[in-house]
Order: C-alpha cells, then sequence, then structure tokens
C-alpha cells in the first residue's frame, strides 16, 4: 500500500492522498468545488454511535 505505483493509482483514480506522494496535478482536474491542493488540517470524527445520530437526525430534519 505503501509502493509508489499503489500511492500514484490511489491519487489518480480516487483522490486518496499519501503523505509523501508529491503528485504534479493539480486536485482541481477531479471536478470537485471545494477541495484543497494540500490539507492543512485533519480531525478525529465522532465515534459510530454518534455519526448513526447525525445521519438519522439529519435525514429527518
Amino acid at each position: 500500500m505503501k509502493t509508489p505505483a499503489v500511492q500514484k493509482l490511489a491519487w489518480e483514480r480516487h483522490g486518496f492522498r499519501a503523505a509523501n506522494f508529491a503528485g504534479t496535478d493539480s486536485i482541481s482536474r477531479f471536478g470537485v468545488a471545494g477541495t484543497l491542493d494540500q490539507i492543512p488540517a485533519v480531525s478525529e470524527l465522532p465515534n459510530n454511535d454518534a455519526m448513526q445520530h447525525l445521519i438519522t437526525t439529519f435525514q429527518s430534519a
């Protein structure tokens, strides 16, 4: 999973970015509004129970 070939494939086909993959194409080539060329920070998602509660709440709104 950490080989350059696999990371290149993940980047080109799915937009996954490895910490050490230096892609030459801009993220804009995926045509998805609101995406960034670099990820400035990350945060942990709530646990599954909390996420399911949020999803249910938003679906019923």
